[in-house]
């Protein structure tokens, strides 16, 4: 191949990089905003991020720039230890970002499912979707209004309460939060009853307080709350 034709492939290349490149940003961007607006569901493909290494056409670029300076061509000294540097740095923040999303799903409640599209793949990576509350064949049980005693709710701020409460004691099942689902003019919440040999996801983590009951931080912002059981439901707030 002739130098202008590799000169022409090489610009290609760079230009083919920038949106890889800023799709892999947006996708970041985008997956940390839906989960800011608590959507239902938010499909997450960690192998997106290894397009981060398509910059390394940049490097090669700059190196030949600064090596072609003056008329006389020429490999920079620093050219070896950067392109190597900077090709792992974009393979850590490959791996490493996929670990901080998925952490942030695990945080706001979501639980990492099954992507019925993905069959196989050559690829880095793991294409999966993030539910809210599980996935369709893990059916979460729910504490009855007798099972939970609430014993107190109060006002924290104007769009915050605190609900301390107890769940039912059992042998066999724990209390690890609740669920919360927003309507119209209310905020639902359902006290999540889990076996204690598996980790259930829930919206709100439950926390336990000095005396040895539990509580919660729910965000209403002036919106009534109610308790909701898969037979019954109750206003809690305001009372």
């Amino acid at each position: 191949m002739s130098p202008k034709k590799a000169q022409i492939v090489l610009v290609i290349i760079n230009l083919l990089a920038i949106p890889a490149v800023g799709y892999a940003i947006y996708a970041f961007f985008a997956v940390k905003s839906a989960i800011a607006n608590s959507e239902p569901q938010i499909p997450f493909d960690s192998g997106i991020f290894y397009l981060f290494l398509a910059s390394i056409f940049w490097i090669f670029s700059i190196i030949q720039y600064v090596g072609t300076r003056g008329g006389k061509a020429h490999v920079p000294k620093f050219a070896t230890p950067l392109a190597i540097g900077w090709f792992i740095g974009m393979l850590v923040i490959a791996n490493l970002l996929p670990y901080f999303v998925k952490q942030s799903f695990e945080k706001s409640g979501y639980v990492k499912c099954k992507d019925p599209r993905e069959i196989s793949r050559v690829s880095r990576g793991e294409s999966s979707i993030y539910k809210k509350g599980g996935c369709e064949e893990h059916e979460m049980d729910t504490y009855n209004l007798d099972q939970t005693k609430i014993i107190s709710v109060e006002s924290v701020d104007e769009n915050t309460i605190k609900v301390l409460f107890n769940p039912m004691l059992e042998t066999l099942y724990y209390c690890p939060g609740v669920n919360v689902s927003e309507k119209d003019n209310s905020i639902n919440i359902s006290f999540v009853r889990c076996p204690i040999n598996k980790k259930c996801p829930v919206s709100l983590q439950a926390q336990q307080s000095e005396n040895g009951n539990y509580y919660v931080l729910v965000k209403n912002n002036g919106k009534s709350v109610v308790v909701q059981s898969t037979t019954e439901e109750k206003k809690i707030y305001p009372q």
